[in-house]
């Protein structure tokens, strides 16, 4: 089969951005050279065989089982989706808004916020919301039916001359189980409470790891071909095209102008409450007929958009967007355990940086709602030694000593340019000890000072 070797080392490259200081990247980048070669030349000749997966529990911002790839496993999907995911870009609809370059949440909220103000003529009139959810998506969906999809689509849009080598990874990644040979990461007590249809060992006829022995899960044989394991970048791209004809259905053979996905969950914005009632069961039939999939009963919601209309993590409530209760849990939970910790012990550089990128990342999702009262408070829940090592503003948070090293380098910056300014003009220059007291309490504004012909 033919493979672009430069194309495997690209994805190498695209690969390792967010994961180079991982043990399994180390690894694999020490070798790098061998490594890459020797994945090549096993895709060439037919015999790539997919590794070993881990499995583990993630509890936040809900209990999730997620399967790991192997390093060089992760390689190959970025090779992949190099090739495939143009081609699913011109097939998608606009309004299929995860896992998308230029789309993901805040593009959804926003055009949700948009469909409820173009459909309720700028909020003169009534409208409302129906918003569904497919129960246990990831875990639900066919293989089998979803690799014959991508087989045919393939063949039909791939123009490349590596045609045998994309169908090849394509079919082996989709039909793929990892529960088969996979190594349990983490606490196996952390499955107990997880739904059924949330996990691929149950989906699979297998028992969940908390109620087996270590090493006996390679004892049973899994029996269906159901799920795909969250965590892969291909099941990212492989779920969006498995849903591409449910949204082609909704927009062009119901005719639904206000529609949107995100993952598993959409809405449907439309005057008529009655109408979008009879769009039910035309969802759950195009679902169950044609994917094998069903909508959960206990997540479908019809709501007036004056109610405020929860998606994404954010709250569309008329003309205005607000934070998710999740989001400000979240970032009060993180305050709460760093108040903890530097109660007892004095925060190590790693905590410190840990706290800062974290809270930012909080304050940078709620910029763009309408939540600058709730930013204002941040910095009362920080206890006094916190607030000690930290800047707070409804903006960013920063650390003091940071600032003060960086207004400390400004000064002695602006110092030099007068310094030279004044040698130039043939005045005497000034001294930097005298100078330096002089910028600093005029808040560094040399063009000032030089305008006023300041010399010594």
């Amino acid at each position: 089969m033919k493979i672009d070797f430069e194309s495997l080392v690209q994805a190498w490259y695209d690969c390792r951005k967010t994961k180079r200081r991982t043990t399994a990247a180390m690894e694999f980048e020490m070798d790098a050279e061998h490594n890459l070669y020797t994945l090549y030349k096993e895709i060439e000749e037919g015999c790539y065989k997919i590794s070993r997966s881990e499995a583990f529990i993630v509890t936040e911002p809900v209990k999730r089982e997620v399967f790991a790839a192997s390093f060089r496993d992760r390689v190959v999907h970025h090779y992949l989706a190099a090739r495939i995911n143009p081609l699913f870009e011109k097939e998608f609809i606009l309004d299929s808004y995860s896992c998308r370059t230029g789309k993901g949440t805040l593009f959804g909220i926003n055009r949700l916020k948009r469909f409820i103000a173009q459909c309720s003529a700028n909020y003169t009139k009534d409208c409302y919301v129906l918003q569904c959810d497919i129960r246990g998506f990831f875990m639900n969906i066919d293989r089998r039916l979803l690799a014959d999809k991508l087989d045919r689509f393939l063949r039909a849009r791939y123009e490349g001359d590596d045609l045998e080598t994309v169908l090849y990874l394509t079919r082996l990644i989709a039909l793929d189980n990892p529960v088969s040979r996979v190594h349990i990461k983490g606490f196996r007590s952390l499955w107990k409470g997880l739904p059924k249809d949330k996990s691929l060992f149950s989906m699979n006829g297998m028992p969940l790891p908390n109620e087996t022995k270590p090493r006996q899960l390679d004892l049973f044989v899994c029996n269906r071909e159901l799920g795909l394991p969250i965590g892969n970048l291909t099941s990212q791209l492989f779920a969006n095209f498995y849903l591409n004809g449910f949204d082609h259905y909704c927009k062009s053979k119901l005719g639904l102008r206000y529609y949107g996905r995100y993952v598993d969950d959409f809405f449907v914005v439309h005057n008529d409450k009655e109408y979008l009632k009879s769009l039910i069961p035309l969802f759950q039939q195009y679902l169950q007929e044609e994917l094998g999939l069903t909508l959960h009963p206990n997540k479908i919601r019809l709501t007036h958009y004056t109610n405020g209309i929860r998606f994404v993590g954010a709250i569309v409530k008329g003309r205005v967007i607000l934070t998710g209760k999740r989001a400000v849990k979240g970032m009060r939970k993180v305050i709460g355990e760093y108040n903890y910790k530097v109660s007892k012990h004095p925060l190590s550089e790693d905590e410190e940086e840990h706290f800062l990128q974290s809270l930012n990342s909080y304050l940078g999702l709620m910029r763009h709602h309408s939540s600058m009262n709730l930013r204002k408070k941040v910095r009362e829940w920080l206890s006094p030694a916190l607030d000690k090592l930290y800047y707070v503003s409804p903006e960013k948070i920063v650390r003091k000593e940071k600032v003060r090293l960086l207004r400390h380098q400004t000064v002695r910056n602006i110092c030099s340019t007068i310094i030279r300014a004044q040698k130039k003009a043939g005045l005497v220059p000034g001294n930097y000890d005298d100078l330096y007291p002089v910028i600093y309490a005029s808040r560094y504004n040399c063009y000032e000072i030089l305008n006023h012909g300041f010399t010594y």
